[in-house]
């Protein structure tokens, strides 16, 4: 049923995306947690709690001790976050599927129709990513090439004040590309539409509601920050490199709360594009 549904109506799906992300996060922070584990600090009374100690001492010393197998830690990381990325675009599809039907619906069938629109949510995807690319490397150029034009003719403070300047078109033409590409997403899965259809419905539902598109966009990031900033304060009265398994697994707890948060805050806008786009007629 075309439609879209809040994420706490989905407690299934939230709980299926979490874990996902959560079993990627630990498979991809393994190979560091290995890298830690040889360096033979946690054999010392204070654990890694040393290395969250003011003044960072113990992390610079276990980064001139163990840069070589911190080197190789991290690129196999590195690897890891790419697959998991390339294989996390199933979890998502999964989870615009579920949103996007507002009766009954079953995890399986959730999965079902997931797996049908995947190969359309992939392309969609590594499209955004391309463009994203080309406009990464635009700016890139002209950030470089500002700075001798305009260090002939203002101070310092100033070549880095017009240089970051120059970023606002880049970021506002990538904000555009993600609202388009995110809504080409929800036409798959509200319509079944095809690559060119979709298109042209995102656009089409853009246009629609341009400013409510960019404040429905933009809401669930400035609330993450403020999620994210609060979820650190409290993290830091925690205290973690003070002595205490129980500190730890506190400031643990907070993350996951702070990324199930995160998840619902996403949700807030998949859901309004879901909407947006299921108005529209079908071609």
């Amino acid at each position: 049923m075309i439609g879209a549904v809040d994420a706490y109506r989905r407690p299934g799906a939230l709980a299926l995306v979490y874990t996902t992300r959560l079993l990627a996060g630990l498979l991809i922070a393994a190979p560091i947690v290995g890298a830690i584990n040889g360096s033979g600090l946690l054999t010392f009374p204070q654990g890694d709690a040393t290395l969250f100690a003011p003044g960072g001492d113990s992390l610079a010393a276990l980064v001139q001790t163990s840069y070589r197998s911190l080197g190789g830690a991290l690129r196999e990381s590195s690897w890891l976050l790419c697959l998991s990325a390339m294989l996390g675009l199933l979890p998502h599809a999964f989870w615009l599927c579920a949103l996007g039907d507002s009766g009954r619906l079953g995890l399986g069938e959730a999965a079902g129709r997931a797996l049908e629109r995947l190969p359309r949510l992939l392309l969609l995807s590594a499209l955004s990513l391309v463009v994203s690319g080309i406009l990464a490397v635009l700016a890139a150029l002209v950030w470089g090439a500002l700075y001798d034009p305009l260090a002939a003719r203002v101070d310092e403070r100033a070549v880095d004040l017009w240089r970051i300047a120059s970023l606002l078109p880049w970021a506002a033409l990538w904000i555009w590309l993600s609202i388009l590409t995110d809504l080409s997403r929800a036409a798959v899965v509200q319509h079944d539409a095809k690559l060119r259809t979709s298109l042209r419905l995102a656009w089409r539902a853009f246009k629609a509601q341009k400013l409510i598109m960019l404040s429905s966009w933009l809401s669930p990031w400035l609330w993450g920050i403020a999620v994210i900033a609060g979820g650190a304060l409290i993290v830091e009265r925690i205290a973690v490199e003070q002595t205490g398994g129980w500190r730890v697994l506190l400031a643990w707890l907070l993350h996951q709360l702070v990324i199930v948060g995160l998840l619902l805050l996403r949700a807030t806008w998949y859901t309004k594009a879901l909407r947006s786009v299921g108005a529209q007629p079908a071609e």
